[in-house]
């Protein structure tokens, strides 16, 4: 059994929380309409669960030149995710281990507004450290790396009856990958609808299906969640942790004026 396998569809498990909340604001959420201005910032925390898997993050994206998410300019943008899983391992003594991940990134990128929509394009470094005990279940296919990352987001723009994005992003960091589209209903102080994703790296695929919430707190902040089963594709890499289940997700977003 490769448990190197095993601990990085953990870390794809808590990377899809730090991924799908950066920015998710401009087309999943409702901000008041009876704002002043655009946001110039926005931050975010949550959380994440998968099988065996807890993650916790956070992060931020600023529009340093314009001042305004809704408008044509340079963004910046950065976050941090912190995931603990464990796996069976028969190179410990108690049958299991441990594994913790340190993650870190920050990118630069551009934004354009036309037609309704809003599509943005990011790259920048990112940061993947493991940590496993007894350090002796450690494999080394899955090492400590340092990587490019690549983000990219197309939107509908501003307060809209039917919300939808398409987002995703690679870091050549594992070859790690992630993707999702959202699709929904805004019923003013609440928007709800489906969300498919896709993630994975070299040595496995994985699909999500589910359904997500986003809830407006007023003109400044909003709380979005997210529930569904993840798919496993590749069935010759065990399923005892981050394999086939329920997923869940929750984070606060605050827009900053």
């Amino acid at each position: 059994m490769n448990y190197a396998k095993i601990a990085l569809r953990c870390l794809v498990a808590g990377l899809l929380a730090c991924t799908a909340s950066a920015a998710a604001f401009a087309a999943d959420g409702m901000p008041d309409s009876n704002m002043a201005a655009s946001p110039a910032a926005a931050l975010w925390a949550g959380g994440a669960f998968k099988s065996r898997v807890a993650a916790a993050f956070a992060g931020g994206v600023w529009a340093p030149m314009t001042h305004s998410l809704d408008a044509d300019g340079i963004l910046v943008r950065g976050e941090y995710v912190y995931v603990k899983y464990d796996f069976n391992s028969s190179l410990s003594t108690t049958g299991s281990a441990e594994g913790k991940l340190n993650r870190a990134n920050a990118q630069i990128g551009y934004q354009l507004v036309r037609y309704g929509f809003a599509g943005s394009l990011f790259v920048g470094p990112d940061y993947q450290d493991f940590s496993v005990a007894p350090s002796r279940a450690e494999s080394h296919n899955v090492n400590d790396k340092l990587g490019a990352m690549f983000v990219g987001r197309v939107a509908r723009a501003g307060m809209q009856e039917f919300p939808a994005s398409i987002e995703g992003n690679f870091s050549t960091a594992n070859s790690t990958y992630w993707a999702r589209a959202r699709a929904a209903m805004n019923f003013g102080q609440f928007a709800v609808g489906p969300e498919l994703g896709a993630l994975g790296n070299r040595d496995f695929d994985e699909g999500r299906y589910g359904a997500y919430t986003s809830i407006n707190l007023g003109s400044s902040a909003m709380l979005q969640a997210a529930l569904g089963y993840s798919d496993s594709f590749r069935r010759h890499v065990s399923a005892v942790a981050g394999g086939s289940g329920a997923y869940g997700e929750i984070s606060l977003i605050v827009l900053i004026y």
